[in-house]
């Protein structure tokens, strides 16, 4: 059986898709008796939101790269989790690398260094 789509879920609850929408994004816009019953059928039906598509249609990532000169090196672990952490709690994925796998001049021309510009929403907090 395929993974239910958030058009399922809105015929299962009775809703438009743009509620079962409003719902995951911002709550605060239905009212209290329809959130929880669409919250209710998303948990019954398992309904997972597809990431990707998210990211097609908002064209970000939401993920913060972090290169490291040596991902072997235990001194790492703690700034690696602190980083994973805190990008967690902002809603972002942590991708870690390990310098050798890059060329960094190389990097820096194929990456529009704008979008992860996280570390700006990082320390302004």
């Amino acid at each position: 059986m395929n993974a239910p789509t958030i058009k399922d879920v809105a015929n299962a609850a009775g809703v438009s898709v743009a509620t079962i929408s409003r719902v995951l994004s911002n709550p605060d816009l239905v009212k209290p008796a329809t959130k929880e019953h669409v919250l209710r059928i998303i948990k019954e039906m398992n309904y997972q939101p597809n990431v990707l598509a998210r990211q097609l249609r908002t064209q970000t990532t939401r993920a913060v790269i972090v290169i490291v000169p040596n991902i072997e090196n235990s001194f790492f672990h703690g700034i690696l989790s602190g980083i994973g952490t805190e990008a967690e709690r902002q809603g972002y994925q942590m991708l870690i690398a390990d310098d050798d796998q890059f060329v960094l001049d190389g990097l820096k021309e194929e990456i529009d260094w704008k979008k992860f510009n996280i570390w700006r929403r990082f320390c302004r907090k």
